[in-house]
């Protein structure tokens, strides 16, 4: 998911890029682009990218090659934001047992 952070060149990454079949067209803003991985044995046989007309995507789909399907919606999206430290840190819910291995 390097390529969602801006840090992969897709041309380099995906031997195809194109528009997928069931893409309903431009006229929506949203568009689906169907990517193929150059590289074998990355465990992706292809991603579909909803992405509007300004470039933000929306969604992603990952076939893998056993044909397992994932789907990414993303929500609430803030570009170039800086988490503090506290965000990471793990809250269990009241209730929960923690097991500490040794």
């Amino acid at each position: 998911f390097l390529f969602l952070l801006g840090q992969k060149n897709l041309r380099r990454e995906f031997r195809e890029i194109a528009f997928a079949a069931q893409d309903a067209g431009a006229g929506s803003g949203v568009r689906t682009l169907r990517l193929v991985p150059k590289r074998k044995g990355t465990g992706i046989r292809e991603l579909y990218l909803e992405v509007t007309t300004d470039g933000q995507i929306l969604k992603v789909k990952q076939i893998d090659e056993a044909d397992a399907v994932s789907e990414f919606s993303l929500l609430n999206v803030h570009e170039n934001y800086l988490a503090p430290p506290e965000a990471f840190e793990f809250k269990p819910p009241t209730g929960v047992n923690i097991r500490r291995q040794k």
